[in-house]
């Protein structure tokens, strides 16, 4: 089998580098996003879930190959997806609790994005409402 990338990214300047550290190889996530939109057929089909990695400068990618479809397990996934510039942001767990009065505030802070949510009883949906 051939592969695009070696197993391991070779740093130039390793000594450098403070541990531990974050290390991303664009070069690699941008092929995978590629890859990924390909084998989708396009990014409109796509809902990429932003827990994996939590950064937006990988949701800004993203953004560049049209993906605009996110899903998130937390508010502050979701806050953090929408001020990367989501347009859409799907709130993959239940809300209960203090977490339906945040849910609708993050709607009225960014009114650019549609934010939905998954309910498991009658309960927590007249909530959100």
């Amino acid at each position: 089998m051939q592969t695009l990338f070696s197993p391991w990214s070779t740093l130039q300047n390793e000594a450098d580098i403070p541990s531990p550290a974050l290390l991303i190889d664009l070069a690699a996530v941008d092929e995978n996003l590629r890859r990924m939109v390909n084998i989708a057929g396009s990014a409109e089909r796509l809902r990429p879930h932003v827990k994996t990695h939590k950064l937006p400068q990988l949701i800004e990618r993203q953004l560049r190959l049209g993906i605009v479809k996110y899903k998130a397990s937390t508010i502050a996934e979701a806050e953090m997806t929408a001020q990367a510039g989501a347009r859409e942001v799907l709130l993959a767990m239940p809300l209960v609790g203090p977490s339906i009065a945040r849910f609708l505030k993050l709607q009225q802070t960014f009114p650019a994005a549609q934010f939905t949510a998954v309910a498991d009883n009658a309960a927590a949906l007249a909530a959100m409402m």
